[in-house]
């Protein structure tokens, strides 16, 4: 059985400059077992860079990096991490097999293993069918989901994907994180950094927000828009001109203008919208809607994800 309550992953105080900027200013984060992290943020905020000292292609200027596999864990030993970088990185004149065999090699992996492991990561992937096809034939979604393919030969217990669905069709999306779902169930972490909101609100099981190499939030969603932003709903009134009505349940700005109600369950809605039926003058605009990541990170850093 896999110990899930261990990391598998600690990061303690890293830091790394380059050039004189500091891209990572003390980070420190635990991965575990059968997790799904998204490290979430602008682009310059040091996502690829933490990538790269964790998997070892650069060392950091200062902190601690462990990896340690958890007992129980059927994979391979090593605690050599498994990379998907952001470019698609696999040989365009060789065959989706022939990739394979080439990445299973330089991770060290037997001749006799791969004869098991091409087959099941091939139908893994959904690639079975297009295995004695040239990469550069394979659409972007299916370069990607090799390019992952070849991360995984030598069965490691972390998995990192630096910005793992830029590019690709929906369809592929869809199958690349179906591919990570099954590595959780078999107790690999998964550590993924994105800037895309629907993606790390809906598919991670834990969220860190980085900014200016600086992690300014971590946990759950619900966890990071309660502590960021209080109740999760909103509803927003505006008016034409001042109201003279009171509003039960909501705040007014000075000119009475506008009026905000913060609910914590939209089945609190029916209710709070009945208010309107007794008021003297109808609001111009309604807007209703519930809190999300783009909101976290403006209350955080005082400053809009796209700027």
């Amino acid at each position: 059985m896999i110990d899930r309550a261990s990391p598998i992953l600690r990061l303690d105080s890293v830091r790394k400059s380059w050039r004189g900027r500091e891209a990572l200013r003390g980070i420190s984060l635990e991965l575990y077992p059968g997790e799904l992290l998204g490290f979430f943020g602008p682009n310059g905020a040091g996502k690829t860079t933490m990538i790269r000292c964790i998997a070892g292609l650069v060392a950091p200027d200062a902190g601690k990096i462990e990896l340690r596999v958890p007992e129980g864990y059927s994979g391979s030993k090593t605690i050599r991490p498994g990379l998907v970088p952001q470019n698609i990185a696999v040989y365009p004149d060789l065959t989706v097999r022939q990739n394979l065999e080439v990445f299973g090699r330089l991770e060290g992996v037997s001749r006799k293993l791969l004869r098991e492991r091409i087959p099941e990561v091939l139908e893994w992937a959904a690639l079975a069918d297009r295995a004695e096809s040239l990469a550069k034939t394979l659409s972007g979604g299916m370069q990607r989901r090799l390019n992952i393919s070849c991360s995984v030969l030598h069965r490691p217990a972390v998995l990192l994907l630096d910005e793992p669905t830029v590019g690709v069709d929906p369809q592929s999306r869809e199958r690349i994180y179906a591919m990570m779902q099954q590595l959780k169930e078999h107790g690999t972490a998964v550590l993924i950094t994105t800037h895309q909101l629907e993606e790390v609100e809906t598919r991670c099981d834990r969220i860190v927000v980085i900014d200016h190499g600086t992690i300014v939030a971590e946990g759950q969603l619900e966890d990071l828009i309660q502590k960021s932003l209080g109740l999760p709903h909103r509803v927003v009134l505006e008016f034409a001109r001042a109201v003279e009505d009171e509003l039960p349940g909501f705040e007014m700005d000075d000119q009475r203008t506008a009026a905000v109600c913060r609910l914590a369950d939209m089945q609190q809605l029916p209710g709070i919208l009945g208010v309107l039926s007794k008021l003297s003058q109808a609001p111009s605009r309604i807007d209703v809607r519930s809190y999300g990541l783009q909101d976290v990170f403006l209350a955080l850093t005082g400053r809009s994800l796209r700027e």
